[in-house]
């Protein structure tokens, strides 16, 4: 599967402000299209619902309340055509009519790129986002529940379910013991950086 962001979308993401939006719903959000990316149509609900306005096949994703994005889909991509904060159901339901309208032809840059290019995280909270997304993905992918993995750990159920939904950062003992959970290995690699001439 493939995340494509439509860009004025991705022109919406980069001008969205932390303060003002709040960081965990950011961190949710990029969470949410990082597992999009990963697991597609194996997200279980609420987190992702499919949706038909219009005879336009949609999908609803909802990585906080009060935040909706939507999707269009066609064959293995899947493309970003709106993201907006809503204050009711009426609401929503207009932004669902807006974004049916959208046409998909437009070409949308890949979320791995538009990713790169949000100034909402430092690398090092970038690097804990896509290993607890590869982490989650293997889970969802394994068909073993939040309880299943959450035993395996020695934790709490809850605790577990407030960790996907990034409630707070995860340290990196914490996604190793997840790992190890899942007979998986946590790696941190070194690596140069590219050389870019003028």
């Amino acid at each position: 599967m493939s995340v494509v962001v439509l860009p004025a979308v991705v022109s919406q993401l980069q001008k969205t402000n932390r303060a003002a939006v709040g960081p965990v719903v950011l961190r949710r959000l990029w969470h949410a299209l990082d597992l999009l990316e990963l697991v597609g149509e194996q997200l279980p609900a609420p987190l992702l619902k499919s949706r038909s306005v219009q005879s336009v096949p949609m999908a609803l994703l909802r990585p906080s309340p009060h935040l909706a994005c939507y999707l269009q889909r066609q064959a293995a991509t899947w493309t970003l055509v709106s993201c907006r904060h809503y204050q009711d159901e009426r609401d929503q339901e207009q932004a669902l009519c807006q974004a049916a309208t959208v046409p998909v032809g437009e070409a949308g840059l890949p979320w791995s790129l538009v990713r790169v290019s949000l100034p909402w995280f430092p690398p090092d909270k970038r690097l804990v986002l896509a290993a607890l997304a590869q982490l989650v993905a293997a889970r969802l992918r394994r068909s073993l529940t939040v309880a299943q993995v959450a035993q395996r750990m020695g934790m709490n159920v809850l605790q577990l379910e407030k960790l996907e939904r990034l409630d707070s950062w995860p340290t990196l003992q914490t996604l190793q013991r997840y790992a190890q959970a899942l007979a998986l290995d946590l790696e941190l690699a070194v690596v140069a950086r590219p050389k870019y001439r003028d």
